[in-house]
C-alpha cells in the first residue's frame, strides 16, 4: 500500500520532499555562527527566520537574505539586508 503524501513537507520551488535549514555564516570570519532546522520543505523562509533568528540579531546588525525574506514589519527589516528589485539575471547582460 502507497502511504499518502504529506505536501508540507514538498519543496514547493522543487515539487519534491525536503527539509529546510537556516543557516548563518559570518562576513568577517570564515566561520558558521547559526543552524536551525530541520524544517518541513513547505514552510516558508520567513516563518523559520521568525522562529528564533530575527531575536538573535544584535540592534544595529543585519542579516543578508534572499526575497524570500521580505517583510512588512519594520522590525524585522531593519534586521535584515534585501536585493534591490533587480532581477540578478539582468546583471549578467
Amino acid at each position: 500500500a502507497t502511504l499518502p503524501v504529506d505536501r508540507s513537507y514538498c519543496s514547493h520551488k522543487f515539487a519534491k520532499a525536503a527539509f529546510k535549514y537556516e543557516i548563518a555564516l559570518s562576513v568577517h570570519e570564515s566561520r558558521c555562527v547559526w543552524i536551525n532546522g530541520p524544517f518541513r520543505g513547505g514552510q516558508h523562509d520567513l516563518t523559520i527566520f521568525r522562529s528564533a533568528l530575527v531575536d538573535k540579531i544584535q540592534p544595529g546588525k543585519k542579516a543578508i537574505a534572499d526575497r524570500g525574506y521580505q517583510t512588512s514589519n519594520v522590525e524585522e527589516r531593519s534586521k535584515l539586508s534585501l536585493p534591490d528589485r533587480v532581477d540578478s539575471k539582468q546583471l549578467n547582460n
